[in-house]
């Protein structure tokens, strides 16, 4: 296990002891304060990913914006401390059910992070102008961020082993170029790949990739969000009218 890896851990690890606290404390006041220590920690962790731009984000917007606006809905509706109830009067179907909830989507990402390596027939080897070796596969279920930037990694069929060098064709079949001394695959093999860490662009992480991805291909979620966030202001404000 890498040093990237063991931090990865440890701040996970705190992001989610601070997810809890902010669920379990009975003061809102400081459910919303290790609210915001749960984002500082989720900050670290996009910068620890390359994505500082969104990790300056996560603490200016979130940690900073939108947790004092929780703070400001706090002091309008003066909420106060929640007596402690018994564990047992505590435990209701509905809480039952979350948590329930909760543990299997844990399970599910748990099992697809441990899923066997991508499988995929070859659909051609070919030669490109430097002489390389290159892979093509009948489907493409290795499209998605993981490729994004080209990515390093190995594979494996019943009579040969290869090294990705290089992944191409981003816009239509995705061609593995591999590695000169590796095992020469056939075509219609079963290949299992297993990719080795993303290789990030170096305008991966920018305000001006941000801007293009947010306002190009995610320019429908983004406003849809933006439009739950004034229904969201306010509903908090006709709630406290009352009692302003």
């Amino acid at each position: 296990m890498s040093a990237i890896e063991v931090v990865f851990l440890v701040l996970a690890a705190l992001m989610l002891g601070s997810n809890v606290m902010v669920v379990t404390s009975r003061n809102q006041v400081y459910a919303a304060m290790w609210l915001v220590a749960s984002m500082f920690f989720l900050a670290a962790i996009y910068a620890l990913l390359g994505a500082h731009t969104i990790a300056i984000l996560q603490v200016l917007v979130y940690a900073g914006a939108i947790v004092v606006l929780f703070l400001f809905v706090i002091m309008l509706l003066n909420i106060q401390e929640s007596p402690p109830v018994p564990l047992l009067q505590s435990i209701s179907p509905m809480r039952i059910l979350a948590l329930a909830a909760v543990v299997g989507v844990g399970v599910v990402l748990v099992a697809v992070s441990l899923a066997a390596p991508m499988r995929a027939k070859i659909k051609s080897i070919t030669h490109n102008e430097e002489g390389e070796t290159v892979v093509t596969f009948d489907s493409s279920p290795f499209r998605g961020s993981l490729y994004a930037a080209g990515n390093l990694g190995t594979g494996k069929t019943e009579t040969a082993s290869f090294e990705i060098v290089r992944v191409t064709g981003m816009e239509g079949d995705l061609k593995h170029v591999i590695h000169p001394g590796s095992e020469m695959p056939k075509v219609g093999e079963m290949a299992e790949l297993t990719p080795a860490a993303p290789m990030l662009r170096p305008e991966f992480g920018t305000v001006a990739e941000l801007g293009n991805q947010m306002y190009g291909p995610d320019l429908l979620p983004f406003e849809v969000t933006s439009l739950l966030l004034l229904v969201s202001i306010v509903g908090a404000v006709v709630v406290a009218k009352g009692k302003i």
